[in-house]
């Protein structure tokens, strides 16, 4: 520190000896080497280079030469030189100097994306996502997202873990619809531990259990296949998300005082698009009429939910509960086990 410290000092009264000694740190930096990079144009800016704005068009040369270096081999290299850049856009230079930094940034985390593979580790993964949002105020171009996302659909199932490392910095939608096209593309909705994966995800991202549901609902309208090794597995599965979403929602009726409007509405997206969208069926909608809410007591109706709904609430609530009283009580946590 102190040295670049010096060098600073030194700047305005030895401008060609600072040069000089910034040429050798320069001719030093590469791939594994950028750590000394954001001082080096720190310096630079300090050189008086002539016309305002021409001290941070070199520097922008500089980190332009580094970034066609930066490989997802090492993500740090891309930390430092995007958090260089960035450090120059709320600067006082001219604007045509300044709108080049943004774009040397996407333009960086576009080639960066491109490059990644399923073999890189899950810090190469998470940095661009974490870049994007800061290096942009948390909109990035939709150019890098949709880059981002194409990289993701080429990840294997042996790659879940990199997905949702991913996921976590996309907009809830976003990932959703990543996740989706994911499971899609590796026919891997049939899995129900994956599944189960994937709606804690979706119910963590959106902080609603009906996320959970609605990815559930959109299996069913894609015809989804569980193996008969997995329908019971299955069928348990669905039952904790769809109580986990109906006390939810109860929670919500208790305070409005609604339970005199004809039950819970259990609606979710995929109820009214799932048949809109390319390969889903439209679901035909009914009543469960005797639900009974561990946090009220009382038994209300579950409105709008799918056939396969009606026939899992009527196998455990009649199994557990013969009358609609008592408590249900699955394998492996019931709606608790949501929270």
């Amino acid at each position: 520190r102190r040295t670049w410290d010096l060098l600073k000092s030194m700047a305005e009264y030895t401008p060609a000896a600072v040069e000089q000694l910034l040429q050798s740190y320069i001719d030093e930096a590469g791939p594994g080497r950028f750590t000394h990079v954001p001082q080096i144009t720190e310096v630079m800016c300090k050189l008086p280079f002539g016309a305002h704005g021409s001290a941070a068009n070199k520097a922008l040369k500089l980190l332009q030469r580094c970034a066609s270096q930066v490989a997802p081999d090492r993500p740090e290299d891309l930390k430092i030189i995007v958090e260089d850049l960035r450090a120059f856009m709320s600067s006082n230079i001219p604007p045509t100097v300044s709108e080049q930094f943004p774009r040397t940034i996407e333009s960086l985390l576009l080639a960066y994306c491109e490059a990644l593979t399923a073999q890189h580790t899950a810090d190469a993964w998470e940095m661009p996502g974490d870049l994007m949002k800061r290096a942009f105020n948390g909109q990035p171009p939709v150019v890098l997202l949709e880059q981002l996302q194409r990289s993701c659909l080429r990840l294997p199932l042996t790659s879940e873990k990199t997905l949702w490392v991913v996921f976590r910095h996309l907009s809830p939608d976003s990932g959703v619809a990543l996740v989706r096209t994911w499971l899609l593309q590796n026919d891997a909705a049939a899995d129900v531990d994956r599944m189960e994966r994937c709606a804690r995800h979706f119910h963590m991202a959106k902080g609603e259990h009906a996320a959970a549901l609605d990815l559930l609902r959109w299996a069913e309208s894609r015809g989804l296949q569980v193996p008969a090794e997995s329908a019971r597995k299955w069928r348990e599965l669905y039952f904790t998300v769809l109580r986990a979403t109906a006390e939810e929602r109860a929670t919500t009726m208790k305070r409005g005082g609604a339970f005199t409007s004809g039950g819970l509405d259990m609606a979710t997206p995929a109820v009214h698009d799932g048949g809109s969208e390319e390969g889903a069926v439209a679901m035909e909608l009914t009543t469960f009429p005797h639900y009974r809410s561990q946090l009220t007591r009382l038994e209300i109706p579950l409105r709008n939910i799918t056939l396969t709904e009606r026939g899992v609430l009527a196998e455990k609530m009649d199994v557990v509960a013969p009358h609609g009283g008592g408590e249900v009580d699955l394998e492996g946590g019931g709606a608790e086990a949501w929270q």
